[in-house]
């Protein structure tokens, strides 16, 4: 199961990678066009431009998600996945089917692709699955506006909503169960992980009621 870090609200997404067997976590600016390397120990910054996806002219980039050897970014706006080595080097893009696209992670040994609209081919509000290898796998549909994906294991895995929909619970065979966090809970939950008791932990954007944006902690039962 891989596992991402949440860096802050205000970051795009982070991921935490092993490399020559040490981990580092990789951050996203949206606004550079560049991953940070930070260390996973404290934060501290390590390498400021550790990936430059500036020479793909990208749009929005906006999660990244180690897959084995190789690491995966999306691009929200462009609609495409950018591929690169764990030493950062560029290697290839997939594109099709893609649009308005934001997190992705490994689940059940694929890549999940949360993916809301419906241009380029895409089915809108699903989880576009991919082999590790890059071939498209088809889709599951899920909530509206899905966010990010999380693997929670026992054939099961997470799909948040950006919106007041909650966070669905979806098994591997793409059926959409109970919810793990019901509707008007939450608004606008977008990041998931794991934290170092075994829960998970959101970052919620919007306040919704009494409960306000922040980071929330669940049980794996929700």
């Amino acid at each position: 199961m891989t596992k991402k870090s949440i860096l802050s609200l205000a970051a795009a997404f982070c991921c935490l990678v092993s490399m020559n067997a040490q981990q580092t976590i990789l951050a996203i600016n949206s606004t550079s066009k560049q991953v940070l390397q930070l260390n996973a120990t404290d934060g501290s910054l390590i390498n400021s431009a550790f990936i430059n996806v500036s020479a793909q002219s990208p749009g929005t980039i906006k999660a990244a998600a180690q897959v084995d050897n190789k690491i995966w970014i999306s691009d929200q706006t462009l609609d495409r996945i950018y591929i690169y080595s764990l030493t950062g080097n560029y290697e290839s893009t997939i594109s099709g089917g893609l649009d308005n696209i934001r997190g992705l992670n490994v689940v059940n040994n694929e890549v999940w692709v949360t993916n809301e609209g419906s241009a380029n081919g895409a089915t809108s509000n699903s989880v576009v699955r991919f082999s590790k290898s890059g071939t498209n796998l088809g889709v599951y549909p899920t909530i509206t506006s899905p966010f990010d994906a999380l693997d929670l294991g026992s054939g099961n895995a997470l799909v948040s909503s950006f919106s007041n929909s909650g966070i669905a619970k979806i098994s591997y065979d793409g059926t959409v169960s109970t919810a793990f966090v019901p509707a008007g809970v939450v608004s606008n939950p977008e990041q998931m992980n794991f934290n170092a008791a075994g829960n998970i932990i959101v970052a919620v954007f919007s306040s919704v009621g009494t409960n306000p944006a922040g980071i929330y902690e669940f049980s794996t039962t929700g």
